[in-house]
This record gives C-alpha cells, structure tokens and sequence, in this order.
C-alpha cells in the first residue's frame, strides 16, 4: 500500500474529519465571537491532528514513484511537523517566514501567534502516528473514496486558512468619571471585548467589556453623528471639531471662526498608503477623525481623538499634538528614520521608482557602450578576430548577475517581511556583479582601440550620464521617503529632470567623440605612405615586445573577493575600528547596513585597485601566480593556514582559560569573520606592503640584501596591521592575557600571509589566512571567544 492511499484513509477517518470541522469552527466563528486562550490552542490541536496527513499525501507522491516505504513518508511528514511547529512558536523569523509565505500561495493575509505555550498541543502528534499506523492495515478501512478526496481539498484550505486577527478600528470616545474610554468598531460588547481606558489621554490600558459601566457601554455602541464639536470647560470660548475632513479644528472665539489645528503634513499621505505594515497589513488607512472628547484636568483640558486604525490623537495641556497607539491600531509614520530599513522600503514602497531609474541605467550603459566599441574600433574589427559581440559579452554578463541578484532579493524579502538579512546577500553580489562586467567591457574597448585619448573621454562621458540615471535620478525618491522633500510630485519633477539631463548629457557627448573619431581615423588614412618601404618588417613586427595586458582572470578573483569582503565583513579593521573603541555613540549610525556596505566597498574597491598597481609596479603577483591557480593549491594553503590556527588556539586555550577542549563553532560568525579576514588582507597585504615593498626594498637592498629588505617590509606591515586592529580587540577580549595572545596569534600570521603574498599573490594571502581562521574559531568558540 502506497503512503498516498494510507494517508487519504486517514484523512476520511471520522476523528479526521472531526478535527478538521473544530478547526474551521473555531477560526472562522468561535475566535471572532468570543477570542480567548481557549479558542487559540484548539486551533493548534485541531490542525496538528491533521497536518501530518496531509504532508504525508504529498512526500507520498514522490516516495512511491521512488517506490520508497510508506511509513518513511510518514516519519518525514510527522517530524517536519513537529519542527516547524516548534519554530513558528518559538522563532520570530521562522515565524515572520512561513507567515509570508503562505500570505504569497493564498493571496491573504495569515498570521501565526509566536506564543511557546502552544507547544503543549504537540502531544496531539501521538494519537494522530496511531491513528496513521491502523491506515496501514487494510481491514481498518475500506478503499478511499469520493470523501478522502473531499477531506484532502478541505483540510488544505482550512491549513492555510489562518487568518489574521481583525485590525482594529477606534471609533467611540466617552467621559466618565475622570476616565476617558475608546471602542472599537468591530467589537461585540456582550463578550470580552476590547476597551481602552485613560485618565489622561496618553497611557492607554486594555480592560473587558464585562468590566465597562452599563452607561459607558450603551454610549459606545451609540454611532456618532458628525460634526463633533467639543468646548472646554472653564474657557466656553475654547472649542474644537471635526467635520468628517482630515483636519482637527479649533476656535478661540465660540466657534464663530475655525482654524486648522492638526492635519496631516503636507504631501505625506502619499507615504503612509505606501507604508508597508507586517505582518498582515492594516487594511484600508484610516485618516479621517471619527470622535472628538475633551478630558478636564487640573492642568487644563485635553483633547482625544479616535482615528480608527491609526489609533489616537491627543492634544495635551501645552498645545502639542502626539499619536499613540492602541493594540493593533498603531499610527503609521509620515517618514522613514532608520537606514537599516532602506532596502525594505525600496522594495515595499518605492520598487517601480527604484526599478525604472535601474533599468534605464543598464539600457543606457549597454547602448552607449555599444556605441562606443563601434565608433572607437572602426572601421577595423578588432583584432585576433574578436568582435564587438566580444568586447560586450561581460557586460550582458554582469546585467544578467544583477538581474538575478534582485530576482532573489525581492523573492527573499517578498516571504520574510522586513527581515533584510535574507535578501542582503544576493543584492550585493548582483549589484557587484553587474558593476564588473562593464569595466571589463572598457577594459577590452582601451586594450583593442587606437585612440586611447578618445577612449578615455568617452568612458568618462558614460560613466556619469550612466550615475546621472542611477543612483542621481533615483535619490529624489530616497530623499522624499526621509521626508527631506515633503511631496511626492516634486520628488519626481527633480528625479525626470536629472535623468533627462542625463541622457541628454550623454548623446551629445558621445556625438561629439564619434565626430572626433571619424576626423582622427580620416586623418591616420591620408597620412599612411603608400609605399611599402616604410612598412615595418614581420621580423621586426615580432621582435618588439608585445603590450602589457591585464589578466582578466586577476579581475574575476578580486571581484569574488571584494564581494564576499563587503558581503560578509562585519568589522574594518582600521578607520571602524577607532571608531567603534573611541566613540560609542556613533555606533548605531556606523554599524547599520548601507552604511556599512558603502564603507566596505569604497575601502576594498580603492586598496585593492590601488595595490594591484602597486604590486605590479613592485613586481608581486597581485592576485594569482602560476604557482596557485587550482582548487588543489587553495586547499593546500587552507590546511596550512588550519594548522597554524589549531596549533595557536590550542596554546591561547590552555594558557588562558585551562577548560576541557570543545570542537563547535558557528557559521554565521564564521562567515564574517571570513569576511573581514578578505577585507584586511586587501587593505594590509595587497595595498599597504606592496607600498612598503616599494619605498623600503629599494633603500635597504644594498645593506640587507633583497631577501632582508623584503623581509623587513612584511614585517612592517604585520606590525601596523596588528596596531591597526588592536582598539576594537582590546574592546573584544577584556582579559590582558587574552588580548595579548591574540596579538601574538595576529602579528605571526600576519608575517606568514605576507610572506605566502609574496610568493603566490593575494589569493594564497587570503586561504592562509582564512585557514588559521577557521581553525582558530573552532577551537574558541565555546568559550565565547571569537574575531
């Protein structure tokens, strides 16, 4: 018997089907009606009885065409079960994550509630393996039927089913008694409903109906008959209303002449039907005041205002107006303050902004490259037979990469909500594989033109009308999401005016070059001789030295080392880090996300350009030698790196902590500390020796010989790069036996990568470094100690 078959027989059993039909009851009538503890966990027993059933079904179809035993189909179903239940209750990702996800199947808005308690209804699963073990038998049931299938359809919609709890709406205000209390409209006042009571307005406390004066509960139910005019107390002249617009009025002469008190800023409406609120939303904005009560006070009268979704309006005794929010019913801001929020709010709130600036910045930078390889390479084909299809290739490369990177990023942030950290990753290698396949287009259009000059001009010309299109024309957006411009129309006015600026910039320029280009290949055609006397001999032509050209291989590592430094580096280990030990009020600022990425790349992206020149110059291999060019040589420098880094941890272990050795480590931390291992080796290895190679090697050749001088440079450099690190690991260790053991441990390895880059080039720097690394944090971790 097939796991199919079992599971649809376990689904049409009468406790089945029992248990499917509490479910749809108990969400679709009892939580509305009377929402309780109660009403929550049987939600969980219910479904969990059943859930198993229904994975069950679907490993089914591929464990028998695998022709796989049943019962492994059902261990899989049922231990799934029990893991993903226990994360969505007791982990906010995992929780935010699945929420998502079935949101995007559905189309609605679901909600899980992250509570652990309601764990206990687990012990469900045991009756629900027997009731699977007693499918298994033939004579338990008969074949399953019309109803199995029936069971299956409506166990699955009343799964996903899960609603979110109704938002709020905060429609009522009544005075009784010192006490001002707020009802919700889509509340049942027979049953324990939700009320809010406040003595002045400001602090908001939750009590049950059941607890609400008679009176007070009479006049909530009452609706309210607009306008709502409210004078105070000892002043009659002192009035306020509202009329149903989105305005809070007041008069200081008896309600003869009305002035706007509070509206909502100017032009930010706009942002706040845009706001994206998790995880399921608040439906239709409430921006329209529905009650208006004074609460007398000894200070003088307060005003409230019940603004529905968006929760309270108060204006205190000093004329200031503030925005509380009320369970669920919570106001939505007029701007974004956070930077760690930037991306979401690009991709929740601004994507088609942020899309059409991108995308006519990859047309426009493909179509003027284009142009420019066939002004700048005519009327020849370039030569060894490649053609411009050739010269272009990286950057189609590098916009399918990019392409690719937003297609995850959306994907990710569209199931985790605001959870940036699963969309961070491939936005980045998408945004730093697109930006180095054009420069290795230019790359090829310099190395094949012959007007080197003109070349110049133009990929000058493109790279601004190309940043004029984005980020330029797209920070006008930004700019209007931090209110910095307030309306929206005025933000897009500034955004078309860059842009057309832009484009306009760019065809006239490239105009311009293409006409100085057919002057100058002109002019190179009349002054060729026509005789064959001055032509230069095959011999000679293949005597002269060919041309340096730069090894596009070099550029394709760099570029996987830069992404993975910016990616993943959680700390740069120079300028951050003096930052981090001698001003900790900056912290927030520095560490959030775009900053930081911004830092990284600026920093890797110029020290790495910067030392390859260097390196080259100081005749290094800058990125690979032919020593190092195989997976097995990388291997090789990780193991030594390993050994090292196990060697050296063993003795930190022993001499300053003395506990029992633990080998567990953590990946997440790995990965960033890998990260930042990549970022210092560019910065201290590939820039900051090959500088010192240069200015120190030449000086002391004569006295140390090149070996010594060599030497004295490495060391050097292990030495700043050691002083460099020291403010923030100082910070970190605490203990001065722990901090000058990984001083030691630092200056050594820093000595063997730069004598590892000496010989095979960055990326034999890097695997070294990387191993000890490793290595290092296995044997430390669980004594919370870690880089």
């Amino acid at each position: 018997m097939t796991a199919w078959t079992i599971s649809l027989r376990a689904l049409r059993h009468p406790l089945t089907l029992i248990s499917i039909g509490l479910l749809l009851l108990n969400d679709h009538v009892l939580k509305a009606a009377t929402p309780s503890v109660v009403t929550g966990k049987v939600s969980d027993f219910a479904g969990l009885f059943f859930f198993p059933f229904l994975l069950a079904a679907i490993f089914g179809l591929l464990f028998d065409r695998l022709r796989l035993p049943p019962r492994d189909a059902a261990a899989l179903a049922f231990g799934t079960t029990l893991v993903w239940f226990m994360l969505i209750k007791t982990w906010l990702p995992a929780n935010a994550l699945t929420a998502r996800l079935i949101t995007q199947f559905v189309g609605l808005p679901v909600h899980f509630a992250l509570d652990p308690t309601d764990l206990v209804a687990l012990i469900v699963l045991l009756p629900a393996w027997r009731l699977w073990r007693q499918s298994e038998f033939p004579h338990t049931l008969h074949s399953p039927g019309r109803l199995a299938y029936l069971a299956l359809g409506v166990a699955s919609l009343a799964t996903l089913a899960t609603s979110c709890p109704t938002p709020m709406s905060l429609s009522r205000l009544v005075v009784y008694e010192q006490s001002i209390y707020v009802g919700d409209s889509y509340a049942n006042y027979g049953f324990d409903a939700f009320v809010g009571v406040s003595q002045d307005g400001i602090d908001w406390q939750s009590t049950a109906s059941s607890k609400i004066p008679e009176n007070v509960l009479l006049q909530l139910k009452q609706p309210v008959s607009l306008p709502v005019i409210q004078c105070e107390a000892e002043s009659r002249l002192r009035c306020y209303r509202i009329t149903g617009a989105e305005l809070v009025e007041s008069s200081a002469d008896g309600g003869d002449t009305w002035q706007i008190d509070w509206q909502i800023p100017w032009g930010r409406k706009e942002f706040m039907l845009r706001y994206p609120s998790f995880p399921c939303g608040k439906g239709d904005l409430n921006t329209t005041p529905n009650d208006l009560a004074l609460l007398h006070g000894q200070n003088g009268d307060t005003v409230v205002v019940a603004m529905g979704n968006e929760g309270i309006l108060t204006r205190t005794p000093d004329g200031s107006w503030q925005r509380i929010g009320i369970g669920n019913a919570q106001p939505t801001p007029y701007s974004e303050t956070s930077l760690d929020r930037l991306f979401t709010v690009i991709l929740f709130m601004v994507l088609g902004e942020t899309a059409l600036p991108l995308s006519a910045a990859v047309l426009a930078w493909v179509g003027y490259s284009l142009w420019a390889a066939q002004m700048l390479l005519a009327p020849k084909a370039p030569s060894g037979g490649k053609s411009v299809n050739w010269v272009m290739a990286p950057t189609l490369w590098g916009i399918a990469v990019l392409v690719g990177g937003i297609a995850l990023a959306w994907f990710f942030v569209r199931l985790s909500g605001a959870n940036e950290e699963l969309f961070f990753l491939p936005l980045a290698f998408g945004a730093i594989g697109f930006l180095f396949g054009p420069f290795i287009t230019w790359d090829r259009i310099a190395d094949l033109s012959k007007l080197p000059g003109l070349t110049r001009q133009a990929q000058t010309i493109v790279i601004f009308s190309t940043i004029g299109l984005f980020p330029l024309a797209w920070l006008p957006f930004v700019a209007w999401v931090y209110a910095v411009i307030p309306v929206y129309s005025l933000a897009l006015s500034i955004a078309l005016a860059i842009g057309g600026f832009s484009l306009l910039g760019g065809v006239i320029g490239l105009r311009w070059i293409t006409k100085r280009a057919r002057m100058l290949q002109r002019a190179a055609r009349q002054a060729a001789p026509d005789d064959q006397s001055q032509e230069v001999a095959p011999a000679e032509a293949a005597a002269s030295p060919p041309a340096a050209v730069t090894p596009r291989r070099e550029w394709v590592v760099f570029g996987i080392l830069w992404a993975l430094a910016t990616s993943f580096g959680s700390v740069i280990p120079t300028l951050a880090s003096l930052l981090l030990f001698f001003s900790r009020s900056i912290l927030p600022f520095l560490t959030s996300t775009p900053l930081m990425l911004a830092a990284h790349a600026a920093l890797f992206g110029l020290a790495g350009w910067a030392g390859m020149r260097l390196a080259r110059r100081a005749n290094l291999p800058a990125i690979l030698s032919p020593r190092i060019t195989t997976v097995t040589s990388w291997i090789v420098l990780l193991l030594a790196g390993g050994a090292f880094g196990a060697v050296s941890g063993l003795i930190v272990r022993l001499v300053v902590y003395d506990h029992s050795l633990g080998w567990r480590t953590n990946l997440n931390t790995w990965l960033y500390s890998a990260g930042a291992m990549i970022g210092a080796e560019i910065v201290f290895r590939l820039f900051l020796l090959s500088a010192l190679i240069l200015l120190i090697v030449p000086r002391l050749q004569d006295r140390l010989g090149k070996t010594g001088s060599l030497w004295v440079s490495i060391a050097l450099a292990a030495l700043i790069s050691t002083l460099a690190t020291a403010p923030w690991l100082y910070y970190h260790d605490g203990a001065a036996l722990a901090f000058w053991g990984r001083r030691v441990y630092c200056f050594l390895l820093a000595l063997l990568a730069g004598r590892q880059f000496t010989r095979d080039g960055l990326s034999g720097a890097i695997c070294l470094s990387i191993g000890a690394e490793l290595a290092w944090q296995i044997i430390l971790k669980d004594v919370g100690y870690s880089f």
